[in-house]
């Protein structure tokens, strides 16, 4: 049984590493693939390992740390040994100079061969730098795993009847992406339906969040390119349920933390100009103007980045473009070339209307100015 060994940081994973350990398995009976843990990586070791479980089911994944002796093979010939258990290590698989001089390490402390299979990266040129400085620009070098922690969410909220929905939807156009739709009231239909549209209980809000941020995280895999669109996320729901039950259960906000605050912006679709629309389903145009208040409130009170947009639809589409555009670097020409194709078709048919209020953001978060 020929036992091959890969190790690396995978700081992320993409194709050069994928590449890399299927010639490893096609070249092996069995594979062991082994993580460095460095501190203060983000992503962690063990979110890079969950990742390449799922890519890579036929390896073996561990997560090793880092003895911090990148030039001595002796000390990583060991640590590579002790880390499969002693194990005889028949292959090792890499794409560095150091490969040489690390099998030829193991070879003398475990006596017997241990074979360097130099990969290289001639055939998928990409370094994990890169996807790190530039992700949407190597949109096409990282797996959905990867996508899903990298993609550039931006949430969509607002009051009843303000064109969010109508707003997530058309900037998914403009981008070519996806955007992500809102449980709620798929979740109030139901309601409805089964005859309880009348009587909402906290589990019901709970029910919503966690759907949600689960719906949010499973599509996020499946963004086309670095960024993608989401009509309400959970925090949203937490202030709807204040609106429906006078207050947030302790069990919906730990469902909004426990996911973290993924969306790198918030764009808020103000009610003023958005003629009331009634489908049957909504609370009443009373409630709009407290929302929209409510919303600026606790999205500044949270640190999070946000605008509000107002004005027509072509409007607050146009002042959305020009606040999404500061997510990417010159570089990530595919993104930019889209909101700048967008643009240019757009331009004799954006109506005149308000300038997009200023974007606002809490300590700790990079400010959205226009």
């Amino acid at each position: 049984m020929t036992h091959g060994v890969v190790v690396g940081k995978f700081y992320p994973p993409h194709r050069g590493h994928r590449h890399l350990i299927d010639v490893a398995v096609s070249q092996s009976d069995r594979v062991t693939v082994l993580v460095v843990d460095r501190r203060d990586e983000d992503p962690p070791a063990e979110i890079r390992a969950g990742w390449l479980r799922e890519l890579h089911p036929d390896a073996t994944v561990m997560v090793i740390g880092d003895i911090e002796r990148d030039e001595d093979s002796v000390a990583w010939a060991r640590a590579t040994r002790e880390a499969v258990g002693g194990q005889t290590i028949d292959k090792v698989f890499n794409s560095e100079p150091y490969g040489s001089a690390w099998a030829a390490a193991i070879s003398d402390q475990q006596g017997s061969d241990c074979e360097n299979v130099f990969v290289g990266r001639g055939l998928v040129q990409i370094a994990g730098r890169q996807v790190r400085s530039e992700p949407a620009r190597y949109w096409d070098y990282i797996d959905p795993p990867v996508r899903g922690h990298y993609v550039k969410r931006v949430c969509i909220l607002g009051a009843e009847s303000t064109g969010s929905t109508t707003l997530a939807r058309s900037l998914a156009a403009a981008y070519q992406t996806i955007w992500v739709p809102e449980y709620g009231r798929a979740y109030t239909v139901e309601k409805f339906t089964i005859g309880t549209g009348d009587r909402w209980l906290p589990s019901d809000f709970l029910r919503i969040a966690l759907e949600q941020n689960a719906l949010e995280d499973r599509m996020a895999r499946e963004a086309p390119v670095g960024i993608m669109f989401c009509d309400t996320d959970s925090l949203a729901t937490s202030l709807w349920e204040e609106v429906y039950l006078g207050s947030t259960s302790d069990a919906v906000w730990r469902a909004v933390d426990a996911h973290g605050a993924p969306c790198a912006l918030y764009v808020l679709t103000d009610h003023e100009g958005v003629p009331w629309e009634d489908d049957g389903l909504r609370l009443g145009d009373k409630t709009r103007a407290a929302m929209t208040h409510r919303f600026e409130e606790v999205l500044s009170a949270r640190g999070l980045p946000w605008m509000k947009v107002t004005g027509s639809r072509s409007a607050r589409l146009a002042q959305s473009v020009e606040a999404i555009a500061q997510f990417f670097a010159s570089g990530s020409d595919r993104i930019r070339n889209r909101s700048h194709a967008w643009a240019v078709r757009s331009s004799e048919s954006i109506e005149e209307g308000p300038h997009a209020r200023p974007c606002h953001a809490g300590s700790g978060h990079g400010a959205w100015s226009r």
